[in-house]
């Protein structure tokens, strides 16, 4: 993850670890096995909880008999699985009447949805319905441990009423703390043997090294001057490559559940905690006490991702404008493969989207994006695709992006953030337009007569966009059948500069609006590069897999920081260490609008009291 970012700006997006169950058959405004924000774990503790209900579902969800049940998410928050076979859900005050679960392993950070439709289905790998429903003026709700009697959690009196697609439930708070900051202080010094391991750890005497504070560098112009807090150019150069760093915190493990390395570093480095490997970028795979760094820094590697929908669980998220009417993954005839059937035509002037995840945690520099589509149907009745690049600011890392309704008007497009760019199919005029969108204005409108571009085949499409001084260049390519190898190359839309438009962190959402309830848009074989901008220094590295490794009280980050020779004029390496804890606010809970069915409740939402 590359950032242009200044130390002791804001912390980096935490690592994104959730997990969610979505019953078989379930068609949900989060439809997909996405991932999405931070989960709480409760350290040592099966824990199981309702987090989210919703008695007043008209589109929210839809079971797999095409119902809006009302529903019921849980949550493990424990960080040990929990087999649910015998646990029970009841409405009954009393507790005379329960529905039982059945065997169900639910894993740390993981969520379930149970559908309160009175259907009474408790079949172990099926979509599940309690033998009870919910009623919207609110009633009593608990869920029982496996015995059967012991109450985990309960809603007394009554849950609060609720209006129609509105949830109540229990709010994520997200605790930020720098365990380890930019002027931390630090012990260097520049290894002239072999130095072994026993530096690594923080119990070690410190006995030849050096104080030092801030970044660690040298440079041989101004570059690196907001970053420089220790010149070591008198240690290092004309005399060795490498430098050795170590750098005490203090933490209690039982506050970080997710952790983050950001690094400032030019042009290598192996970073360990408490003598465990961590992170290491641009370094040799066999490191000695004189080892330089392979190469210079490269600081623009494209992060692509790929998304073929075959996989059972995938990373997206879909969102549905009629509930009758939702996105879907297809298998094609006789079962060869799976695509995203994204508008079904079932209802006229039907919208769709389906979202995917941030890839890059940074402004890009350029981006393409190439997937096949395929519009059947609908006679002459015109089609739109829109391609949207929204700002993660607005619309979070993951999650179902900007409203669907916001491509309802066609050209006259309702999104007021970010890049888009519309393109619609037209066989009434035997013709496609392309029309391009900045922050809601529309900057271009742009027509092809090519005549392929309306046949009901599958077409490849190639968006890209590069960011410049200038503005944004954007240009829309389409290879027409491009799996019946008949049709041509069209150009759509040619590289057009968007004044002004500047980079941001953004993700990916495609949208679909028909007008013919006979029209289908499917959606297969997507692959996307993101680069980021050049220059960047600094890179955030996941370390939650190594949380385990801390020790209550002092704990020791080293960095064996490498240049590319001795002679090189420039040099850096500043560590940042971030600490997150996540909270359930069981004491606050929320009504949400949107609801959110198989994901985290954010903070906010609408005060409510809690059951007494």
């Amino acid at each position: 993850m590359l950032h242009d970012v200044n130390p002791t700006d804001l912390a980096p997006q935490p690592p994104v670890l959730s997990r969610k169950r979505a019953p078989n058959g379930t068609a949900a405004l989060l439809t997909a096995l996405s991932l999405l924000i931070l989960l709480p774990f409760v350290k040592g503790a099966h824990r199981v909880l309702i987090t989210e209900v919703m008695s007043a579902n008209q589109r929210t969800v839809v079971d797999e008999d095409r119902q809006a049940s009302d529903w019921i998410e849980l949550l493990n928050a424990g960080s040990q699985p929990v087999q649910l076979a015998g646990w029970k859900l009841t409405a009954d005050p009393k507790q005379a009447k329960t529905w039982t679960f059945p065997e169900l392993a639910v894993k740390p950070g993981e969520h379930i949805l149970v559908f309160a439709s009175g259907k009474n289905r408790a079949v172990a790998g099926k979509e599940l319905h309690t033998d009870f429903k919910l009623d919207a003026d609110g009633e009593y709700l608990a869920l029982l441990g496996p015995d059967g009697k012991t109450v985990v959690q309960e809603f007394k009196p009554r849950l609060p009423a609720m209006r129609s697609d509105v949830s109540y439930g229990i709010p994520l708070s997200m605790e930020t703390s720098r365990i380890l900051d930019a002027d931390s202080p630090k012990q260097i010094r520049v290894p002239w043997a072999e130095m072994g391991e026993a530096w690594r750890q923080p119990t070690i005497p410190m006995e030849g090294w050096f104080s030092a504070k801030g970044g660690i560098g040298f440079d041989s112009g101004t570059n690196f001057a907001r970053f420089l807090g220790t010149d070591s150019a008198a240690m290092m150069k004309g005399r060795s490559p490498g430098l050795l760093v170590r750098a005490p915190f203090l933490v209690k493990p039982a506050e970080v559940d997710r952790m983050v390395l950001r690094m400032f570093y030019d042009d290598g480095f192996v970073a360990w905690i408490n003598g465990r490997e961590v992170a290491r970028r641009n370094a040799p795979a066999q490191l000695v006490w004189n080892s330089p760094a392979p190469g210079p820094r490269e600081s623009a590697t494209a992060v692509t991702w790929k998304e073929s929908f075959e996989s059972a669980e995938p990373d997206f998220v879909l969102a549905n404008g009629d509930a009758s009417a939702r996105a879907r993954v297809a298998v094609a005839a006789p079962d060869t493969n799976r695509f995203l059937r994204l508008v079904n035509g079932r209802v006229p002037e039907q919208i769709n989207s389906v979202s995917f995840p941030q890839a890059l945690p940074a402004a890009p520099k350029s981006l393409k994006v190439e997937f096949d589509y395929r519009v059947k149907g609908g006679s002459g009745s015109p089609t739109d695709l829109y391609l949207v690049l929204i700002p993660v600011k607005d619309f979070d890392v993951r999650g179902p992006g900007a409203d669907v309704q916001v491509f309802r008007g066609g050209a006259d497009l309702e999104l007021r953030k970010g890049l888009a760019v519309r393109l619609s199919t037209q066989p009434s005029r035997k013709q496609v337009e392309a029309t391009i969108h900045w922050d809601g204005a529309q900057m271009g409108r742009f027509t092809s007569d090519e005549s392929s571009l309306i046949w009901r085949f599958y077409h490849r499409a190639f968006l890209t966009v590069d960011f410049t001084e200038e503005g944004a260049v954007v240009a829309l390519n389409v290879k027409t059948d491009s799996r019946g190898g008949t049709g041509k190359e069209a150009v759509v839309l040619q590289r057009t500069l968007i004044q002004g438009a500047q980079p941001y962190p953004a993700r990916l959402q495609i949208a679909a609006r028909t007008t013919s309830s006979l029209t289908t848009v499917d959606l297969d074989e997507m692959q996307a590069s993101w680069v980021p901008a050049a220059g960047s220094l600094a890179e955030d590295f996941d370390l939650t897999p190594f949380v385990s490794d801390l020790k209550p009280g002092t704990n020791l980050l080293s960095i064996f920081a490498l240049n590319r020779s001795s002679d090189d004029g420039d040099f850096l390496v500043l560590p940042e260490l971030y600490g997150y804890a996540a909270r359930l606010q069981t004491s606050s809970p929320r009504f949400f609008a949107p609801a959110s069915p198989l994901s985290a409740n954010q903070e906010g939402g609408l005060e409510a009291p809690y059951p007494a």
